[in-house]
């Protein structure tokens, strides 16, 4: 198992930080510093800086970033119910938890709950969403779904006062139901399509 002495991480953390800098635009951050601000980037830059400056006097405040957040969830989900159905839909369900996490981590979840975006995806039966999205066979963007579903599910019980108790349950119980033989939860897995090994799918 390979260790990293004290020094190594600062070194790492310096440079990450460096990196994080360079790609501050004037209207957010970038994933690159020669890429353009995306709803995406903005939330990955609140993770990075969380990550390696939760308790450092370097760590950047990003409380006024809350509106910018919501503003481009919206925008976003805008132009995305109108080619798909968001349910099911991968991209806007990953930015719906990564925006959820990103307000987490500012502490701006208390002004802004999201509830009417976040209530209208609960499914009425989550076995029945399940299946019809098939997470039993491991399919591309089926892991994704079933992971933003339970992570809506999660954030509707703690933070909006929604039971979805039961929904949760048998979200586990449908993953554990296909499960195969190496105890892999099919739609968990990510790993890239072209390198994914046969006895997953």
């Amino acid at each position: 198992m390979t260790t990293f002495s004290l020094e190594q991480i600062k070194i790492v953390i310096e440079r990450a930080n460096i990196f994080l800098n360079s790609c501050k635009q004037s209207n957010g951050y970038s994933l690159t510093p020669n890429a353009e601000v995306t709803p995406f980037s903005n939330c990955f830059a609140i993770f990075l800086n969380y990550l390696i400056n939760k308790n450092s006097s370097k760590k950047i405040n990003f409380n006024a970033y809350g509106e910018i957040l919501v503003s481009d969830l919206y925008e976003y989900k805008k132009n995305r119910e109108k080619i798909v159905q968001l349910n099911n839909d991968k991209n806007f369900l990953q930015l719906l938890a990564f925006t959820l996490s990103a307000l987490h981590l500012i502490n701006a979840t208390e002004k802004y709950t999201l509830k009417d975006i976040v209530s209208e995806l609960i499914p009425e039966d989550i076995e029945s969403f399940l299946y019809e999205n098939k997470i039993y066979k491991g399919l591309a963007t089926t892991g994704n779904v079933a992971m933003c579903s339970a992570i809506i599910l999660i954030y509707a019980n703690k933070f909006l006062n929604i039971n979805c108790d039961d929904k949760l349950e048998k979200w586990i119980k449908t993953h554990l139901k296909y499960s195969n033989k190496y105890g892999l939860w099919l739609s968990l897995i990510h790993i890239s399509e072209p390198t994914r090994p046969l006895y997953i799918s």
